[in-house]
């Protein structure tokens, strides 16, 4: 989908259109047979090295008081793993797919949207960022439209996801970003992804 868009960028509220449904019809699908999220996500901020252990503690805190689920989660849902077929979009790559809320794996594509329009202000040209910028809104406008939450329910998971993403997406430049983030959310501070 990143490829057909930025060659097709006429066509992209309707892909993000679709891609935040095919998302919820993802997460109306119950399993039984994958792990539980909740236990990786336990692990993973217990090796985030990055944080100080007890900001560690504070958010495994926060992941204790959260309900699981048994709805499908991807993990890493986002244009990348999408590709645009004659048949419909078909989601690829799903080697970490669990089972949980699926606020949690909201809250990932959530966090890779923000590293994603990060990355893209070191010199992106402003065409690539605006077409970007436009899909995310739209995409999470409609999913906001199809699965309401409200901001104060998401947030425990951004920070519990943020936070287990500095155990998996060390290669990715945004580690600082990832930390400050974690921090003012856990003190209730001003940050510039506080503000979607």
């Amino acid at each position: 989908m990143t490829e057909y868009l930025q060659d097709q960028p006429s066509q992209v509220e309707d892909y993000a259109r679709q891609a935040a449904e095919l998302q919820v019809r993802i997460h109306s699908t119950e399993v039984t047979e994958l792990p539980p999220l909740i236990e990786i996500l336990n692990w993973s901020i217990e090796q985030a090295d990055p944080l100080e252990g007890a900001t560690r503690h504070a958010v495994l805190d926060l992941l204790g008081g959260l309900p699981g689920g048994e709805s499908l989660c991807h993990n890493d849902f986002y244009p990348n793993n999408i590709i645009v077929s004659r048949h419909g979009l078909v989601v690829i790559d799903w080697a970490i797919g669990t089972r949980c809320n699926p606020l949690a794996d909201y809250a990932r594509t959530w966090l890779i949207s923000r590293m994603w329009l990060d990355s893209l202000e070191m010199g992106a040209p402003e065409q690539v960022r605006l077409l970007w910028r436009r899909f995310w809104s739209i995409y999470f406008q409609r999913y906001g439209e199809l699965r309401s939450s409200s901001s104060e329910v998401l947030l425990p998971w951004q920070i519990v996801v943020a936070t287990a993403s500095l155990t998996w997406d060390r290669s990715i430049a945004s580690t600082d970003q990832r930390v400050s983030f974690v921090q003012a959310a856990l003190c209730g501070a001003e940050h510039p992804w506080l503000s979607d």
